[in-house]
Formats: structure tokens, C-alpha cells, sequence
């Protein structure tokens, strides 16, 4: 049960430093001052990376490669992609949104495959 706590912890981690790069590509960065607004997102979002790595290789340490990878990789793009689609008004066509079910489904396969402990 931890390994997946610690999975969807660093999708969050990895999908919220995304976003953060997201809106801090509108604030210039400052080399004279190291607060400004765009300095402290982007090193937001260095910062959950970090995170992310962190959380990943302890989930990998505790489950297979094989379904912390894709699990991972996927949950990330449908987090990003629903919360840009919000936060950042993307769009969200037909096509992309049969996409996301395809990646949502494929989670739920490798997530209920044997071999991965509870």
C-alpha cells in the first residue's frame, strides 16, 4: 500500500512542478534579484522535482520497474493535461479526451496486474 502512496505522491509532485513551469515562463527571471516572482516558481518547481525523484525511487524500490514506470509516466500526462485544461484554459478536444481514457485504462490494467503487492 505505501509504494502506491508514494507513486501517486510523486505524480502529484512531478505534475504540479509541470504546471508551475508553466506560469512561471510569463515572469521573466531576475539575476539581480534572486526573489523575484519568477526566480521563486521556477525554484518551486525545481524543488518538486527533487520531490518527485525522491518519492519515485522509494516506490521503485518497493514494487517492479515494469508498473511504477508507466503508472508514473501516464498519471502525470493526465493530471497535467486535466489541470492545464483548467488552470491554463488548454484546449480539450474529442480526440485527446479518448486519449486520456485509453492512458486511464492502461493504468488500471498494469495497476491490477499480479505481481505488485498491495
Amino acid at each position: 500500500m505505501i509504494q502506491w502512496l508514494l507513486l501517486l505522491a510523486g505524480i502529484a509532485s512531478n505534475a504540479s512542478a509541470s504546471l508551475l513551469v508553466k506560469a512561471a515562463v510569463d515572469k521573466p527571471i531576475s539575476l539581480k534579484d534572486p526573489f523575484a516572482i519568477g526566480n521563486l516558481i521556477y525554484g518551486s518547481a525545481i524543488g518538486l522535482y527533487m520531490a518527485a525523484f525522491v518519492l519515485y525511487a522509494a516506490a521503485v524500490a518497493r514494487m517492479p520497474l515494469t508498473i511504477a514506470h508507466p503508472v508514473t509516466t501516464a498519471g502525470a500526462i493526465l493530471v497535467v493535461g486535466v489541470a492545464a485544461t483548467l488552470l491554463f484554459n488548454e484546449q480539450m478536444s474529442p480526440l485527446r479526451i479518448a486519449g486520456y481514457c485509453f492512458l486511464f485504462i492502461g493504468i488500471a490494467c498494469i495497476g491490477l496486474s499480479k505481481g505488485v503487492p498491495a
